[in-house]
């Protein structure tokens, strides 16, 4: 007798009587993004930053260039109209 094969699918959930689609994951490019565009966001309430060149000055000095360019990315989207 084999044992069952688990599948890495996540099936729906029943939430208050309807089914709900799985939480939508990142990837570890969107999450440097998203850390870029809140920590300016964190600048600009501390008057720290209030331009999007300021990214220069804030960006973590251990990130891997393409980490470094999804964190100046999103720092600088903050900025946008």
């Amino acid at each position: 007798m084999s044992t069952p094969r688990t599948t890495s699918a996540v099936l729906p959930t029943r939430i208050s009587g309807r089914f709900w689609p799985p939480a939508a994951r990142l990837s570890q490019a969107d999450d440097i993004h998203v850390a870029g565009y809140l920590d300016a966001k964190k600048r600009v309430t501390s008057d720290e930053a209030d331009a999007p060149d300021d990214a220069e000055v804030w960006v973590p000095t251990d990130l891997n260039t393409y980490a470094r360019a999804d964190w100046l990315e999103g720092f600088r989207f903050h900025f946008e109209p």
